[in-house]
Order: structure tokens, then C-alpha cells, then sequence
């Protein structure tokens, strides 16, 4: 019975989180001429400066510390559930960053292939939740009914 919330849409919410992961996560780092396993905090200069007026330098640079910070909440989603649920932890990064073979490592964990996406689905609904989360709701992937 749903008295407050609405239903989460579990397959929507796994679609959202893998095509993050898959397609957005990978751009921005190239993006920031990152790799995708190590990224750098902006140093900023805590000198005053006069406004500008809108120049395009300007607008490359918050850009590039929006995608940072996209960077940033995306590495500490997974950095949470990798703590509170390592097995979750270890699909999102073997299936969805390693793309490594889901009928291997369903084998490899002792898994039907039906329960390890199921697994999947529910650890994708978890990153999905903590990304909104890191972010303060910046970037969220939660779908709902």
C-alpha cells in the first residue's frame, strides 16, 4: 500500500543508471582529458575578481567544473555502494564499467544469469539513489510510476 510515495520504477531507474555509466560518465571525462578511474578536484585562486561579462572562456571553465562535479558525485555514488553492499558494488563495476560478460560472471558468482540481472537491477536502483543523494538532487536517475 503507497500512503506517501510514489512506485519506484525499478527497470527505467536500471535503464537511467546504464546509460549514465555507459554513455555520460565516459564523455565527461573525456571531456575533463581524464581517465576514467582518477579525477582531479579544481584548485581555485581565492583572489577577488571583477565580473565578467559573459564571456565564452568563462563558460568553458564552469563547464568543465559542472562535469567535475558530475565526476565527483558519480565516483562517491559508487564509492557508497561499493561500501554498503559490496556485491552491488562489484556488478555496477563489471558489468557496467568493465562490460565485462554477464553469462561469465554469473557463473563466476554461482548465479543464474535471471538473478544476477535482477541483482543488477537492484544495484543500479541503489547507485541511482545514493548518485541523487552525493549530488543533492542535481543529478538524479530515479524514475518513478
Amino acid at each position: 500500500m503507497d500512503f506517501f510515495f510514489d512506485e519506484l520504477d525499478e527497470v527505467k531507474t536500471a535503464e537511467n543508471v546504464r546509460s549514465f555509466l555507459k554513455h555520460d560518465y565516459p564523455k565527461i571525462c573525456m571531456a575533463l582529458g581524464r581517465p576514467l578511474s582518477y579525477i582531479q578536484s579544481p584548485s581555485m585562486s581565492g583572489m577577488p575578481k571583477a565580473p565578467s561579462a559573459g564571456n565564452a572562456a568563462e563558460d568553458r571553465l564552469i563547464r568543465a567544473a559542472d562535469m567535475q562535479m558530475a565526476v565527483k558525485w558519480a565516483r562517491e555514488a559508487l564509492r557508497m555502494v561499493q561500501t554498503y553492499d559490496p556485491d552491488s558494488g562489484r556488478l555496477i563495476i563489471d558489468c557496467l564499467v568493465h562490460k565485462c560478460s554477464r553469462d561469465a560472471l554469473a557463473d563466476e558468482m554461482g548465479y543464474s544469469r535471471t538473478s544476477l540481472q535482477r541483482m543488477l537491477q537492484k544495484a543500479c536502483c541503489q547507485y541511482a539513489g545514493y548518485l541523487s543523494s552525493c549530488s543533492g538532487g542535481r543529478l538524479d536517475l530515479v524514475a518513478w510510476k
